[in-house]
């Protein structure tokens, strides 16, 4: 073959090629506008645009200024109010708590505050099944047989505590203990006379009791039955008693209740353990 006809060759084979790359630029002009016409139609046509909805903002971090404190704190440290116009306290919880708190110490100081709080007691013990000694009064079928206004009649007129002086630090007491907290069974007394009036305990310190009787217990170091009574919180000895003195021993502790704490004093056959 002649250097001629190869370079004819080659001349033809360039010509092809241009017309080739001419007719690929011509088809990827034509694909590049499609495109462009297509996303056009995505990104500007309205009916196909999809609808954003407004963002609602948590309005429980959205910032308020407390009135007490004069500090900026979150919705969410404000209690709810239907009257106000934002519908959240002035006060924050923090400053309306404490506000409370005061409040009631201060009412509790009052006649009518104190005596408010032992009727709420009162009613709670004996009605309320969730109440720790609700076993010891409403259990065993006690009840409040007053309103509070009668409560409050007979404590300030029939008992004479018309003033929180009088009345502060006492406690209000039942003269029966199987009895109804109603007229006639109340009494005022101190704390240490309330003590007094109270039944036997079947458990000391987790462990069950010893004896039977109020005011005795066994001694292992002395292997004997010890008398004894608290007064105040301070224990007294009252004597020790050999194996089958217990009963003795009991007697004992009847007759130091009963010198001690007179009418208050409730003693082992009063609640009928001799029998």
């Amino acid at each position: 073959m002649t250097q001629g006809a190869n370079y004819g060759r080659i001349a033809l084979w360039i010509k092809s090629m241009k017309g080739f790359v001419q007719n690929s630029n011509v088809l990827f002009n034509i694909e590049r506008k499609q495109m462009t016409q297509q996303s056009n139609t995505t990104l500007y046509n309205s009916s196909r645009l999809p609808v954003i909805q407004p963002c609602s903002l948590d309005t429980r971090f959205s910032p308020k200024r407390c009135n007490k404190c004069n500090k900026i704190k979150a919705q969410s440290e404000f209690y709810k109010r239907s009257a106000a116009k934002d519908k959240l306290q002035a006060w924050c919880k923090l400053c309306f708590t404490t506000k409370s708190a005061e409040q009631t110490k201060k009412y509790r100081r009052t006649i009518k505050g104190y005596l408010r709080y032992c009727f709420d007691g009162m009613v709670s013990r004996c009605k309320d099944p969730d109440h720790a000694n609700y076993k010891y009064y409403g259990g065993k079928g006690i009840k409040v047989r007053y309103t509070f206004g009668e409560f409050c009649f007979h404590i300030i007129t029939t008992l004479n505590y018309d003033t929180y002086d009088k009345i502060k630090g006492l406690q209000i007491d039942r003269i029966d203990n199987d009895g109804h907290y109603e007229r006639g069974n109340l009494r005022i007394v101190t704390p240490s006379q309330n003590q007094m009036n109270s039944r036997k305990q079947q458990t000391w310190c987790g462990r069950s009791c010893t004896s039977r009787y109020k005011g005795v217990c066994w001694s292992k170091q002395k292997d004997k039955w010890i008398a004894q009574i608290y007064i105040n919180k301070k224990r007294y000895y009252l004597g020790s008693f050999s194996l089958n003195q217990e009963r003795q021993a009991a007697l004992a502790y009847d007759r130091a209740n009963i010198q001690l704490h007179g009418e208050f004093g409730v003693t082992n056959q009063m609640l009928g353990l001799y029998n």
